[in-house]
């Protein structure tokens, strides 16, 4: 009967010389050790490493800090998140040289997966390039808030209905309720609603979250009247008004984040739309029940 459409390190080296080089697992371990006894503190982002920003090194190839702290950013002050992280920079890069080693770079699928990665990527840092210069502005948010408070309903109403398949029927319970039966016992006795064993009441409401026909209908009633039949498309409803108040209006700053985030949207598809008029896009092997127009038009997906 409703419409709901209203409105979150540190390499050891060797005593002496170059750091000795411990083979495959042992130097994973001796990293996990070497981590795990040192501070929290040591793996702030500013700590130095004794060889700079690397942290260890796979077959000669560095993880760095700044690895591992992007993967994972908990690793700064973590110590055993840094250690983990680690471990799975170490499993990715020795996955990524077998991989390569037999080829399976160079396969179709592969490679256009690393291709759709990469455009992805690179997509996802345009768009925040762009929204760095582009700061929201203050006195745009505020008018979007009042904005939505003119759009908001004005009242929330408290309301019961009896819904049933006949109009006969509702004329019936509707003299009922004339005759001083209980509206709550008709409604559980009567009602086809899924608000039938409730007594037929539906709670607070807003009119755009009712059928069109009851929203009209609550219109010409006072708290505590009753009206009806009226007209839904499940059949036949008798309405009961049994409070109104006026609609509760968030403070700004409750509803502050929905509203930038809007903001964001509509720079981001304005951005968009500027590419898009600069580009020559041709569309080719459109379906025949697709029309040109329709395919170019289709948005641009990340």
């Amino acid at each position: 009967m409703m419409r709901m459409h209203c409105f979150s390190l540190i390499k050891r080296v060797a005593p002496s010389g170059s750091p000795r080089r411990l083979p495959g697992l042992l130097a994973a371990g001796a990293l996990l050790l070497a981590w795990a006894g040192a501070p929290a503190t040591a793996f702030a982002a500013g700590t130095p490493s004794p060889e700079g920003d690397v942290l260890v090194r796979v077959d000669g190839q560095p993880i760095t800090r700044a690895e591992v702290f992007a993967l994972n950013p908990q690793a700064q002050s973590n110590a055993l998140a840094a250690n983990q992280t680690a471990q799975t920079l170490i499993n990715r890069l020795l996955l990524n040289k077998a991989a390569k080693a037999q080829g399976l770079d160079q396969e179709p699928g592969v490679k256009a997966a690393l291709q759709s990665a990469e455009q992805t990527v690179l997509a996802q840092a345009a768009l925040a390039h762009h929204l760095q210069g582009q700061p929201i502005d203050e006195q745009e948010v505020k008018q979007q808030y009042e904005t939505m408070v003119k759009q908001n309903p004005p009242h929330q109403y408290r309301v019961r209905l009896i819904t049933v398949a006949s109009h006969a029927l509702a004329e019936k319970v509707l003299n009922d309720l004339k005759s001083g039966k209980r509206f709550t016992d008709l409604a559980a006795e009567h009602s086809t609603g899924p608000n039938a064993a409730l007594g037929g009441e539906l709670g607070w409401v807003l009119r755009p979250q009712l059928q069109a026909s009851v929203g009209t209908a609550l219109k010409a009633l006072k708290p505590g009247e009753i009206t009806g039949p009226v007209s839904v498309p499940e059949g036949w409803a008798i309405v009961q008004l049994l409070q109104k108040r006026p609609t509760e209006v968030l403070p700004v700053d409750a509803v502050r984040a929905r509203i930038e985030q809007q903001i964001r949207n509509k720079q981001e598809a304005d951005y968009l739309a500027q590419l898009r008029a600069q580009a020559k896009i041709e569309v080719v092997g459109a379906k025949p029940d697709q029309p040109a127009s329709a395919a170019s038009g289709a948005g641009v997906q990340q």
